[in-house]
């Protein structure tokens, strides 16, 4: 399996009221960006796993286990929401929903 394709995790860090400024700070957004195989999921598969075939799902395998916290995953910096994650011995799979 190759592992050409990139993923993005994206965590906010900071943000809020800063009483010294008197004013609300935005976040900062930390990248980690890992290696990855994409591939979509079937419809048929989509319907027996989600029991919805209006989603479009994307499967994310990485070639070692993301213990990492994240608020959202982007791919080629489009965001994607992750409906499920399996972490096997030595990997982690994300079921990715997205555009």
């Amino acid at each position: 399996m190759r592992f050409g394709s990139r993923l993005t995790f994206v965590k906010l860090e900071g943000g809020g009221y800063d009483p010294g400024k008197g004013e609300y700070v935005d976040p900062e957004e930390v990248r980690e960006t890992v290696p990855c195989h994409l591939s979509p999921m079937s419809t048929d598969r989509t319907n027996e796993v989600f029991g919805s075939i209006e989603q479009n799902i994307t499967i994310a395998r990485m070639q070692n286990r993301y213990s990492g916290d994240y608020d959202r995953v982007e791919i080629d910096e489009k965001p994607f929401s992750v409906q499920r994650r399996i972490d096997h011995r030595g990997r982690s799979v994300f079921y990715l929903e997205g555009a």
